[in-house]
């Protein structure tokens, strides 16, 4: 929404060939956080690889459509982002709860991501920031739907809230 209204207020209206061009722009820091946490470096032809995994039209159908690639494209993004920085031990490892917070704002399935951060956090030994990312999770949960039988919902359906991540994450679009 914040991207749209900055749109509207710089251009004077709402042109969806811009709202696409930013959606899809988001593709590539995406790739980029991606090839970075799986250590390519300077190995030219796994980058290519994952241009074309990442960029090819089918799965992603989303591409095509200005508003659902804007929400779903920076959602991506930012849940790559609190991956790569739950696992980094720097300083900046204490950012990855702000972009657990951007993904559960710009995409209710971003609520998920604690499910799987948590795990890492803990199988890395990180007890104190496994606690921290569990009750921001638990908060965010609660703080996210204003109507409580949504919580109830999520608590008796994890499966259904689950799979519309994992669909989201891994290829953003069931394939036709």
């Amino acid at each position: 929404r914040a991207i749209m209204l900055l749109c509207v207020n710089v251009a004077g209206s709402l042109d969806f060939r811009v709202l696409n061009l930013i959606g899809n722009c988001a593709l590539l820091p995406t790739v980029m956080v991606m090839g970075r946490m799986l250590r390519f470096r300077g190995d030219k032809l796994k980058w290519a690889l994952l241009l074309l995994i990442v960029f090819q039209p089918q799965p992603l159908k989303l591409m095509f459509y200005p508003v659902a690639s804007v929400q779903a494209y920076f959602a991506l993004l930012f849940s790559f982002l609190y991956f790569h920085f739950s696992l980094d031990d720097s300083n900046w490892g204490q950012s990855a709860p702000l972009f657990y917070l951007l993904a559960a704002v710009t995409s209710g399935s971003g609520i998920w991501l604690i499910f799987l951060g948590v795990p890492l956090l803990l199988y890395k030994k990180c007890f104190l920031r496994s606690a921290i990312h569990a009750a921001i999770g638990i908060l965010v949960l609660f703080l996210y739907s204003p109507n409580s039988s949504n919580v109830m919902y999520v608590i008796e359906h994890p499966l259904s809230g689950g799979k519309f991540f994992l669909l989201l994450l891994g290829a953003v679009a069931q394939l036709p």
